[in-house]
């Protein structure tokens, strides 16, 4: 097993370190709010084990889609590794 650097947005974030969805429900519309788990959800299952990474480490500024939901296009990106399987 390896760790492989990925990069996620605020949204993903608080579910990643803390099991934690309440910030969707503030931020977003009910039905938004839904649509935004179900992708962080999709996102942590097809990614498997996530951490966070190192602060020092973040993007300030990032064009890429998040790497878990695939949303946010534009903005700030926090530092995480997967589990990456390096044997076959």
């Amino acid at each position: 097993m390896e760790l492989r650097a990925i990069y996620v947005c605020w949204d993903c974030i608080p579910v990643i370190a803390n099991a934690d969805y309440t910030h969707l429900d503030r931020d977003y519309s009910p039905e938004e709010a839904d649509r935004r788990m179900q992708a962080i959800d999709q996102g942590l299952e097809r990614l498997g084990w996530v951490m966070v990474g190192d602060t020092l480490k973040d993007l300030e500024h990032s064009t890429a889609p998040c790497d878990c939901c695939g949303e946010q296009p534009d903005g700030y990106r926090i530092h995480c590794y997967i589990e990456e399987n390096t044997h076959e």
